[in-house]
């Protein structure tokens, strides 16, 4: 096989994969189900570390950022220390993160005092998968993360690990 037709060849898979993987990414997170995002976090409530109900109501006004994780998914874990960081700079202007984890809670917690989580977390189990499914994660994976505007409507809702690249241009639109 000639040089040329070598170059075409991994190009034209290259072109075929990038299609693929937008055509999947749209099947696994679906733009119009994402409308329904802010509405069906908003009316959630899990424990928090200390056994405490929290209602993510109570976070309306703010510009909320919901990440999906747990303590066994890598790139839940990868992503984490970035979110600290952003809620230390963001805190003051409105951005309030909140982990729930799909997760027991003796891990949960070990892994939160570990890294220092500056944010709530809330103990979701086999609940958390369904309300990120009503959110818009139709194959439940993680990391999930939907951010709400002022207003409790969904501005992004993303599946797989979120970069700080990604997400602080986001938040500082949002504030």
């Amino acid at each position: 096989m000639s040089r040329t037709r070598q170059i075409l060849t991994v190009a034209a898979v290259a072109a075929l994969a990038l299609v693929a993987g937008v055509g999947l990414r749209y099947q696994l997170v679906l733009p119009g189900e994402s409308a329904a995002a802010g509405e069906a976090l908003l009316e959630a409530s899990f424990e928090d570390l200390n056994g405490k109900r929290v209602s993510l109501s109570q976070f309306r006004g703010q510009v909320l950022v919901v990440n999906f994780w747990a303590t066994w998914c890598a790139p839940c874990r990868e992503e984490i220390p970035e979110f600290i960081e952003v809620q230390a700079q963001l805190r003051e202007r409105g951005v309030t993160f909140v982990g729930i984890a799909v997760d027991r809670k003796e891990p949960v917690t070990a892994f939160s005092r570990e890294l220092g989580i500056n944010y709530p977390i809330l103990i979701g189990s086999l609940d958390a998968l369904a309300l990120a499914q009503r959110a818009g994660n139709r194959l439940q994976a993680l990391p999930f993360t939907v951010i709400l505007d002022r207003s409790g409507q969904a501005a992004k809702v993303h599946l797989g690990r979120l970069s700080r690249d990604d997400l602080v241009p986001l938040l500082l639109q949002l504030i």
